[in-house]
């Protein structure tokens, strides 16, 4: 039976479309982004590094903080990120800790992975923890 539960949430998760919208050229803003499916937040990542856009972040939970690691990623100043464990248990954990930069991996998987409770960080404090991420000019 929990077998069952699993591939219904999993086949769930898999099925919402609730990453941005890429379409078109030039810089990309992402804001008020709650996340969703972290396969789907993977391709976009894989599909923005490739592409050299560059993106701006900001009020970015969950599955979006993958977006994070960009190397053509900034932070919008005074927004907030959030970060939690993943559904169905942690599940997602491992595959949302790959992309993110060592240093806020870290923190993650230390700490924030371990609770449904959402964990935010202003970009400031982001950046402050781990250098490697930019701020938005």
């Amino acid at each position: 039976m929990r077998f069952l539960f699993l591939v219904i949430g999993l086949l769930a998760a898999c099925s919402m479309n609730t990453t941005p919208d890429v379409q078109g050229s030039g810089p990309l803003t992402i804001l008020g982004d709650t996340g969703g499916n972290p396969y789907e937040y993977a391709a976009l990542h894989a599909e923005l590094k490739a592409s050299g856009r560059r993106v701006r972040l900001g009020e970015c939970n969950s599955a979006c903080t993958m977006l994070t690691s960009l190397p053509n990623a900034c932070l919008i100043r005074g927004k907030r990120f959030g970060f939690h464990a993943s559904n169905l248990n942690g599940r997602f954990n491992g595959l949302n800790a790959q992309y993110l930069t060592p240093v806020i991996r870290r923190e993650f998987l230390g700490k924030w992975s371990k609770s449904r409770e959402m964990t935010k960080l202003t970009a400031e404090q982001m950046v402050e923890l781990d250098p490697a991420l930019k701020l938005c000019r």
